[in-house]
């Protein structure tokens, strides 16, 4: 019974590692939610994230800050570069970060929302809705 647990799990892992992740699990489902053919704004969050941990032990925040920014800054030029050229290939607005190591992308069709998530850099595809703020303006 063990042998044959054993076997399965190494079946699934070598499927996984084979064949990758399944693509459209990168996608939440609110970027299917909307009408066949409509453009999508959307947050592309990368895989790797920048490792922050080593900042705990620099004491002087005049040594922690150039610290984190140039692990902020390395991780995000070190991982976007696909993205950035499936992005300009397609030639949708984009504006890529780096405190987050994502990009927000503008008017994605299906194509090129596959074309991202199938790239191993991304971790996931999350909308990017609009939000108006129709608070009132206070009097002076």
């Amino acid at each position: 019974m063990i042998r044959h647990l054993l076997l399965t799990a190494c079946a699934q892992f070598l499927f996984v590692l084979a064949f990758g992740q399944n693509w459209e699990s990168k996608l939440d489902p609110a970027v299917f939610r909307r009408p066949c053919g409509q453009l999508v704004d959307c947050i592309v969050v990368m895989a790797e994230q920048a490792d922050l941990s080593e900042a705990a032990f620099i004491p002087r925040r005049k040594d922690k800050a150039p610290f984190v920014f140039q692990q902020l800054t390395a991780t995000a030029e070190r991982t976007q570069g696909q993205v950035l050229k499936a992005v300009q290939k397609h030639g949708s607005p984009y504006r890529p970060f780096f405190i987050v190591n994502m990009f927000r992308v503008e008017r994605a069709d299906l194509a090129l929302l596959e074309t991202l998530a199938r790239l191993p850099e991304v971790g996931r595809i999350d909308p990017n809705p609009r939000v108006s703020n129709n608070l009132p303006c206070p009097e002076l």
